[in-house]
Order: structure tokens, then sequence, then C-alpha cells
């Protein structure tokens, strides 16, 4: 109550300004995109200011007394203050505090705008979002298909004194974490998919995100020779990053990785801001890809209940591999625990980067930690999704058996490895399909960064082992 009455009192005048005259369609707009979310309160404020003026038309009001406002809309001082601040902050109001040159008086401006067009409304993540979680979203969807500064009153008496119009964030920080929170793979993203129009904009969301939830400095000392972020990133892009990450909640890290990805900038090295929007879309999906993975892995499980009876276990732990997703499968070696971040990035470059498809995944995934200690070495990782891509394997099956083959190369590089390293890689050759087959490089290199357990008291306990070796056969009982 205090803060109220320091910055504004019921005998401080205002006026109202409108730019542009309000058309009767755009008070249904008002009604059924914007009540839901400001509220009657905020509603009947702002009908009350647009008929300040003789039937709504664009123009300058006369000074009156927010004292007269209380006795117009039967509401208390604190209460329409809240309201005004909640128009403020979807962008239909704009406040501007004035003082008198030699009095100790104020008049406030509250310049008025009108609601967006609802294809317009629709493409603004933060009221889309904010309106499907108030309706629900069969109301939502329901709604979304039916819609898809001359002062003549100052004379000289009064300059300017500040700007306080409150931002998005300032009014609705509190519904953050339970309104914001996009559930990635449900119908959500898909109900707040942006409209795809060939109209010319006549007007922009005016939503202003105040707070500075990144260290843009910082962010930009971290480009790279390829990438100049310090001369990128201009006004526009930097509010626009402010804006992503107050919404999906991300950090200077979260943004600097998605600032180095390739895929957002265009021909001339500058960044596509749809581009970013769409590709921090994809990074909060994966990264919350576990939102899902409980109702996933019941079906699985379910699945399994029915099947289990007429399988083998190599034929089980095919089927496996063929429906849990990545995630699921190391959160299975993990005992339920949580996936370290670097993992989650390796599996995702997998899955986006190298394409390939999720039970392949599995299979590489699982071969490289049963072979290195239930390790996931990142360039080893990558060197076999790269060898595994060029030869265009895409089935489970198929994995399996280029892993049981590799594993049987390395296995009898092993046996004939007498001398040197050098030696043995030289003579080493396959001759069981009835030509020469040199041992991949990468085999190699496992061999000398992640099984040299002489030089270790560090190995693995036998119980472990003899896992490991169970499930190596399983790969084709090797």
């Amino acid at each position: 109550m205090s803060y109220i009455f320091n910055e504004i009192t019921p005998q401080d005048s205002y006026i109202i300004r409108l730019p542009n005259s309000i058309e009767t369609t755009q008070f249904s707009y008002m009604i059924e995109l914007y009540q839901p979310i400001i509220g009657t309160e905020a509603l009947s404020l702002y009908l009350t200011f647009i008929y300040h003026l003789p039937l709504g038309q664009a123009g300058v009001s006369i000074p009156n007394l927010h004292r007269g406002l209380m006795t117009q809309l039967q509401l208390s001082f604190p209460t329409i203050i809240k309201a005004r601040k909640v128009l403020e902050a979807v962008g239909l109001l704009e406040t501007i505090k004035y003082k008198h040159v030699e009095k100790n008086e104020h008049i406030f401006e509250y310049t008025l705008f009108p609601p967006l067009h609802p294809i317009q409304f629709f493409q603004s993540d933060v009221l889309s979002l904010l309106l499907l979680n108030r309706l629900g979203k069969s109301a939502f969807q329901t709604l979304k298909s039916k819609l898809t500064p001359n002062l003549n009153w100052n004379h000289g008496y009064y300059i300017f004194a500040e700007k306080i119009t409150k931002s998005f964030d300032e009014v609705f920080d509190t519904v953050l974490a339970s309104e914001f929170k996009i559930k990635p793979g449900s119908e959500i993203e898909q109900l707040i998919q942006p409209l795809e129009y060939q109209e010319e904009k006549k007007q922009s969301p005016k939503l202003d995100i105040k707070k500075k939830y990144l260290d843009i400095d910082f962010i930009k000392g971290m480009g790279s020779s390829i990438y100049p972020l310090e001369k990128i990133i201009d006004s526009d892009l930097e509010k626009l990053l402010h804006e992503l990450a107050f919404l999906y909640q991300l950090s200077e890290t979260d943004m600097i990785n998605l600032l180095k990805d390739h895929t957002i900038y265009d021909s001339t090295g500058k960044i596509d801001k749809q581009s970013l929007r769409k590709r921090v879309k994809e990074r909060v999906q994966f990264a919350e890809k576990e939102v899902v993975i409980v109702q996933k892995e019941q079906l699985v499980d379910e699945k399994k209940q029915k099947s289990a009876h007429n399988l083998s276990k190599a034929e089980q732990h095919q089927w496996e591999l063929e429906h849990l997703t990545p995630i699921e499968l190391m959160k299975q070696y993990q005992g339920g625990g949580k996936i370290a971040e670097a993992d989650l990035n390796l599996i995702e470059g997998l899955l986006i980067d190298y394409q390939l498809p999720s039970g392949v995944v599995n299979v590489l995934i699982e071969y490289i930690m049963l072979t290195n200690e239930y390790k996931l070495p990142k360039n080893l990782t990558e060197k076999i999704a790269g060898h595994w891509k060029r030869l265009k394997i895409k089935t489970v099956n198929e994995a399996q058996n280029v892993a049981k083959k590799e594993h049987q190369l390395y296995k009898e590089w092993k046996e004939v490895k007498k001398g040197s390293k050098n030696a043995a890689k030289k003579a080493f050759t396959s001759t069981k399909s009835g030509k020469k087959e040199k041992i991949p490089d990468y085999i190699l290199q496992q061999e000398e960064k992640y099984h040299q357990k002489e030089n270790t008291t560090d190995s693995i306990d036998k119980e472990s082992q003899d896992e490991i070796n169970q499930l190596l056969r399983k790969l084709g009982e090797i």
C-alpha cells in the first residue's frame, strides 16, 4: 500500500490518449482472448478508459481524478492500480508520469493500444501459452480455430518525469513455474505453434520483458571468429534473448551453446530469429524429455508383460532396444538416477546431428558402455556414429550385427597381439568371409585408451564384468 501511494494517489490527475480508434470487432477480441488472462477488473478499467473519449474515437481526453475511477468502477484504489499494471503487462496500456514544473503535482498519461488481431495474438508464445493454460486445451483449440502524441492538455505546465509502465515479467513473475512450462512431446507444443499467414503486419505484440535474465556481455565474449557475437547481437536480438531466457528459463551457458549452432545463421552470417526460436524449443523439448518418460515406460512395461512369455531373452532384449528411447535406456543403466548433462548432449547429437534412428543409438550406447566399463567417451562414440551413418545402418538388427562383427575383430586382434601394437596392427587381417579386413582405427584407440588395465588398480569388479559379458553375448552369442 505504501509503495502505491509513493508512486500515485487518488488525488492525482490522469488523461487518456487513444492513438487509433477501437473497432467494434476488437472488443470481442478483448473478451475472448484477453479477459481470461487479465481478469474482469482489468477489462473493466480498459473499457472505462476507452469511453473517456467520445464513442471510443482517437484523441486525448480531458484530465480526470483517480478518485473518480474508484466511484465509477466501485473498486478500491489498490485494485485499480493492480488492474492498470496487468493492462501494461500485456501491451494494452502504456503509462507515463509527468510532474508540474512549479507545483507538487503529477498527472498520468495512459496511452491505450487496441488488442492484437487473433493471428498476431496466437503468434506470441507468451500470450498464447498463458491463454492455453487458463482455458485448457479443448477450449483453447476451439477459440483458436474460431478466431484464427500531441500533449494538447499540457500547455507547457508539465514536463516528462518517468515512464512507469510495468513489464510482463514484473506482473506475471509468480506464474512462471506453473504456466510457462512447456510440456515437450505433448499436444500443447502443437497447439501453440505460430500461425502462418501472408497478411501485412499492422501491429506487433508490445510485451516488454524488463529484467535482464542473461549477462549479454559474457555471451558476447564467448563468441568465436566464426560467429562474432559482439557484432551480431544488436538491441533487438538482445531483447529476444532475454525473452527466450525468461520464457524457457535458460542460462548463459544454455544460450551460448545455442548460439554455436550454425543452423540458426542466415547466408549473411546474421542470426535468423525464427530459426533461433525453433532451435530453443527443440532444445527444451529434448532436455525435458523425461517429463513423458514415465508414461512411455508404463506402456513399454505393459507391452513387455504381454509379449515376454513368447520371446527368448535375446529377442526380449532386442525388443527393448527397438522400443526404448536412448534416455530410457540410459536411465535403466543408472537405476533411474539423473543423467549427466554431457551424456544428454551426446545423445542429442546422435539423434539430431547424426540422424541415427533411436534403436540404432541404443545399440551404439550399449556397445560403447559394455566395452568401456560403463563409460561413454564422446570422441569414440561420435567416431563410431559417423562410421555407422556411412554404413547406412537403420535397424537394431543391423546395428547389432555390425557391433558383433567389430567386437569379434577386436577379440581376434587381441589374440594375435604378441609384439608391439604397430606390428599387430600391420599383421592383422580377418579372413572369415574370404577377404582381408582391417580393424577400424577407433577400435585400436579403444584398446589404447580404455583397455590398459595392467597399469591401473581401478578395475571393474567380477560381478559387473560377468554382467557385461552376458550382455555382450546378446549381440550375437559372441
